[in-house]
């Protein structure tokens, strides 16, 4: 992805934030110590038919949950904020077996899985200045086996003989991690950036046989012990937090990332775009819409198009063939938030 009028949208996105907190008088400042908190949303679908009238559907069951989790350390200049959180959505349409004289019932099928960490440790140079150094890392990968049929179905469990048997993805295969150490800017407790011309990304698949799939073919062809692919470049990273209305019953968060890998095509820019809208309807209950966009220049994913035809295969889903595009998510979920 080239630095182009998107990447220029993102940046706009965060200076319209800043001019908004810019106008807010009421600034909040961290307490010392250590805080605490988390939170935990859910969306939930069902469906039961018995005898269905003809084409009036079929049973669907679907759940989703968000955790999240945060440690936050205040000590002097120093800044530590650690976050983890977990994306789990699941659906099953329709029951019974998969296909006559089959014994096995219609899977349950994935539509997100997501298990993240990341910290950043900052000290600033003094007491009045929003300037420092620091490190942020990150780590990302998925807590269960994903296996896909004929179809181009993620499912929970495998159901026919594509790619033998071989999950397409498990934990830690694959995963990424970032290590950047560099500057930081902290003017308040609502915004923090930080910039790393030194950054290490690593993206690694653990499990022989998951990486011998072609969908891992960035990985080192000509090393077939090596499953990582390791890279070194520049690291961007942003994050904005407020509350707006009376008595702060309308949250937004965003988190931005941006990486150039050195040392392969510097140009395209890995995105790692992160934002949370939630209003609270009673204390703690909160209405949330959260959208992830996500884009690797190393890493393909399935294409969604819904129109394509002749030559290339449609699977029911609505994607086609492998390819590098930006990956997006968005959830709707009730959430409960509690601090410590």
């Amino acid at each position: 992805m080239k630095l182009n009028t998107f990447l220029l949208c993102l940046a706009a996105v965060f200076a319209f934030s800043l001019t908004s907190y810019a106008q807010d008088d009421a600034e909040e400042v961290q307490p010392e110590g250590w805080s605490y908190g988390a939170s935990f949303g859910a969306d939930l679908g069902q469906l039961l038919q018995f005898n269905p009238r003809i084409g009036s559907g079929e049973n669907r069951v679907g759940v989703g949950l968000n955790l999240q989790t945060f440690a936050r350390l205040k000590r002097g200049l120093m800044n530590w904020d650690n976050d983890a959180s977990l994306n789990m959505a699941l659906q099953r349409l329709g029951g019974g077996i998969v296909a006559p004289n089959s014994t096995i019932t219609v899977p349950w099928q994935k539509s997100a899985d997501e298990l993240r960490f990341a910290s950043q440790w900052g000290m600033k140079f003094n007491a009045d200045s929003p300037w420092g150094y620091g490190a942020q890392s990150t780590f990302l990968t998925q807590l269960t086996p994903t296996y896909a049929d004929a179809a181009g179905r993620n499912l929970l469990k495998q159901i026919d003989a594509t790619n033998a048997g071989v999950p397409i993805a498990q934990f830690l295969s694959s995963g990424t991690f970032t290590l950047s150490p560099g500057i930081t800017y902290r003017p308040d407790d609502h915004f923090d950036a930080l910039l790393s011309p030194a950054s290490f990304k690593t993206i690694f698949v653990l499990d022989d046989d998951i990486a011998a799939l072609p969908l891992y073919d960035f990985l080192d062809p000509d090393n077939e012990g090596d499953k990582a692919l390791r890279q070194f470049g520049a690291t961007l990273v942003a994050n904005y937090t407020n509350t707006y209305l009376t008595d702060d019953r309308l949250l937004f968060k965003s988190s931005l990332s941006l990486f150039s890998n050195y040392l392969n095509n510097p140009q395209n820019i890995d995105v790692d775009w992160r934002n949370e809208v939630g209003f609270e309807i009673f204390k703690g209950l909160t209405l949330t819409l959260n959208t992830i966009l996500l884009y690797d220049d190393d890493i393909q994913v399935q294409v969604t198009d819904y129109d394509q035809v002749g030559g290339v295969r449609l699977n029911p889903d609505g994607t086609k063939d492998l390819g590098k595009r930006a990956s997006i998510t968005q959830q709707l979920l009730l959430k409960y938030a509690v601090v410590f």
